[in-house]
């Protein structure tokens, strides 16, 4: 959750889902969510939110923000709006996606 949070730990948003797709073979999913609001960073749940379900998780339970968040705060914004999670996806989508047969 660091790593959506503050990127730089991450490097980019991509790592950051690239990290949240293998970490959901082994995370309770539920305690992922509880975590992520004990937070109490909305636009972290924003972000969680939409990478959950780009992966094709839920994302119900999260707190997400009132106001628009930037997918990767680092970039402009520019690109499509998910209003679900107020997300602005500024960044490559195909990279954001999981890759692979399964």
């Amino acid at each position: 959750m660091d790593s959506l949070d503050q990127l730089r730990y991450a490097g980019s948003v991509t790592e950051a889902a690239k990290a949240l797709r293998a970490a959901l073979e082994v995370v309770d999913r539920p305690t992922l969510v509880e975590y992520a609001n004990r937070m109490e960073d909305k636009s972290l749940g924003s972000r969680l939110g939409f990478l959950l379900e780009t992966s094709g998780q839920p994302g119900e339970g999260l707190t997400c923000s009132e106001s628009l968040v930037k997918l990767d705060p680092a970039q402009p914004r520019s690109g499509r709006y998910v209003s679900r999670w107020r997300v602005v996806v500024n960044a490559p989508e195909a990279e954001l996606q999981p890759t692979g047969v399964g």
